[in-house]
């Protein structure tokens, strides 16, 4: 009778990101909605929001960015060279995690006797009434809005030894990309390769210590707060 024969599958380049190799597991697997590159390997550690409703997950991409370089339009900032490696895909919409500020400007008024009246927003004739007929005095009430600056990856140039190239809907700078829209709150706990036969599945954990330096990428300042991991602080973010 031949004996069972295991094989052991190693990939370059990795430390372990758990503590002590230590992490809890969630029960089932995790179908990524987001799409993948063929033959990728997603990496024990990385960080990933999951839908327990429905076994579902979106992979927290992200890259470290060696170098922006400007199209062949000379429009600065629109290619970006990565690490190989990378999770992203044509289609993918990207953030460095930078952030723009816009002002809109509403009109309130102010009570008599010079004391401060209510916030609501009224229309410039009323305040134009308002300021007439004795009965406040307009006033300019501003609003700041900050949104993160987005971009959509177009191509991709995989052809490099070492690096790929992103081509970009429009500039974003940066140090490193995101995939927008992911607050994540747990972590894959083993290598997964995707080649291409069947379904993605990802096993994933909701606690552990994350040495996150060990990442070939700087964590989103949204995803922290403090020592924890924000949308779950069952995982924690050290260093060794």
């Amino acid at each position: 009778m031949d004996s069972m024969q295991f094989n052991t599958k190693y990939y370059d380049g990795t430390f372990d990101p758990f503590w002590r190799g230590e992490a809890k597991m969630l029960p089932g697997g995790f179908r990524p909605t987001n799409g993948l590159p063929d033959r990728c390997v997603v990496r024990r550690g990385t960080l990933v929001q999951v839908e327990p409703d429905d076994l579902s997950c979106v992979i927290a991409k992200a890259a470290a960015v060696l170098s922006h370089e400007a199209d062949a339009d000379g429009n600065e900032n629109r290619l970006l060279r990565v690490a190989k490696g990378t999770l992203f895909v044509v289609g993918d919409e990207i953030t460095s995690g930078t952030a723009a500020t816009t002002d809109s400007t509403t009109e309130g008024t102010e009570g008599e006797g010079g004391e401060e009246g209510t916030d609501s927003v009224i229309s410039t004739a009323s305040a134009t009434a308002a300021a007439t007929n004795g009965s406040g005095t307009a006033l300019l009430n501003t609003e700041s809005t900050t949104t993160e600056n987005t971009a959509t990856i177009t191509a991709i140039d995989r052809s490099g030894a070492d690096h790929d190239v992103l081509t970009l809907s429009a500039a974003l700078t940066g140090d490193n990309i995101y995939a927008s829209g992911c607050e994540p709150n747990a972590v894959v706990a083993h290598n997964y390769e995707n080649t291409g036969l069947g379904a993605v599945v990802l096993d994933c954990a909701y606690e552990t210590c994350l040495l996150y330096k060990a990442l070939p990428y700087d964590l989103k300042e949204s995803w922290k707060n403090g020592i924890n991991l924000a949308a779950n602080p069952s995982i924690k973010l050290i260093t060794q």
